[in-house]
């Protein structure tokens, strides 16, 4: 099976939000990483058909989706940003009702439903009203929902926006279970959601991918351009208005500190060249948007 984003653009009066983005999605987990305003939402859109393309096209082993049209969604598995739910609804009530709404029979929807629970760790809170979940089980109730077809095509949009970092892990091992015979796009804005899962990871700015590459090379984009250095707090002040500073530490005896910074050139003598990861790789290339992000907090 094939996926395939073809030139894809979308414009909105003004804003350009996807611009000519090309990729093709085989089965494995694809993580889409960039900041807020990058275009990562309105691509997923566009991929659940929620909203048409102005330009290029998108196919599923050469077939346009919107051609497909109900044939393609009957594959499709979507859990969005910001999902709805009744809150008075138990956790099997919301997926009995998700189940009804994709045509599948009582006795099918119930099995289902079992099995999903057991997979996404509710069964024990199967009866309780979601008001009362906490976030981390509102998404995991929220992946069953879009896990009842067995889709073949999976779209996760922030899945772990808001989670605390125990119910991160829960959501990524639960994800990563699901990988076999499917394609997985998981959207978001936090490095760790997609740094030890995903097989290939696409890096969007201003609409666009700048990066596309297998999980486990992707970072040879910074290779030689990760140091790791002791200095004292002025000069640490001083690198940090100069270069990318992935990390900062105090060091024992608070007088001095140890930073990870990501520079073309040696950032000062006695600077030692440094693994790259993903979070320097991210930090480098989204600093502008991040920096701005920051100053609108």
């Amino acid at each position: 099976m094939e996926l395939s984003i073809n030139g894809v653009s979308k414009k909105y009066k003004d804003k350009l939000a996807v611009n000519a983005l090309s990729l093709e999605l085989h089965d494995g987990i694809y993580g889409l990483l960039g900041p807020n305003g990058s275009g990562k939402t309105t691509l997923m859109r566009m991929l659940t058909t929620v909203s048409n393309p102005t330009g290029g096209s998108i196919t599923l082993d050469g077939e346009d989706i919107f051609v497909l049209g109900e044939s393609y969604r009957d594959l499709l598995g979507y859990l969005p940003q910001n999902f709805g739910y009744y809150p008075n609804f138990t956790g099997r009530d919301f997926l009995m009702y998700f189940a009804a709404l994709k045509g599948m029979t009582r006795f099918q929807a119930e099995e289902r439903c079992d099995e999903l629970l057991e997979l996404t760790g509710l069964s024990h809170a199967a009866s309780k009203k979601l008001r009362t979940y906490s976030g981390g089980m509102r998404q995991r109730i929220g992946i069953a929902q879009a896990l009842l077809n067995d889709p073949r095509i999976l779209i996760l949009d922030e899945p772990t926006s808001g989670l605390d970092p125990a119910e991160r892990v829960k959501f990524r091992n639960i994800i990563s279970s699901l990988s076999d015979g499917r394609i997985i796009l998981l959207s978001t804005h936090i490095v760790s959601d997609v740094e030890y899962i995903a097989d290939r990871i696409v890096l969007m700015k201003n609409g666009s991918a700048m990066l596309n590459d297998a999980a486990d090379s992707i970072c040879s984009a910074i290779d030689g351009m990760v140091w790791e250095c002791t200095v004292s707090p002025n000069v640490s002040d001083e690198l940090a208005a100069k270069h990318v500073v992935t990390n900062l530490h105090n060091t024992h005896d608070g007088d001095g500190a140890v930073l990870r910074i990501v520079s073309e050139a040696r950032p000062v003598e006695d600077a030692t060249p440094a693994e790259p990861k993903l979070e320097d790789l991210y930090l480098y290339y989204f600093r502008k948007e991040l920096s701005d992000e920051s100053d609108k907090a």
